[in-house]
């Protein structure tokens, strides 16, 4: 497995930027001041 990567905020896209990251094989850390993931979305 490729190396941590962090990212900060947990809006759209942010999940989106995980959830390429996953598919690159990455381990994407999500990190959100709020206590729901969405952003404005949700």
């Amino acid at each position: 497995m490729k190396e941590n990567i962090l990212i900060i905020g947990g809006g759209i896209a942010g999940l989106e930027a995980a959830a390429q990251l996953l598919n690159l094989g990455y381990n994407p850390i999500i990190v959100e001041k709020e206590d729901h993931l969405g952003g404005h979305v949700a």
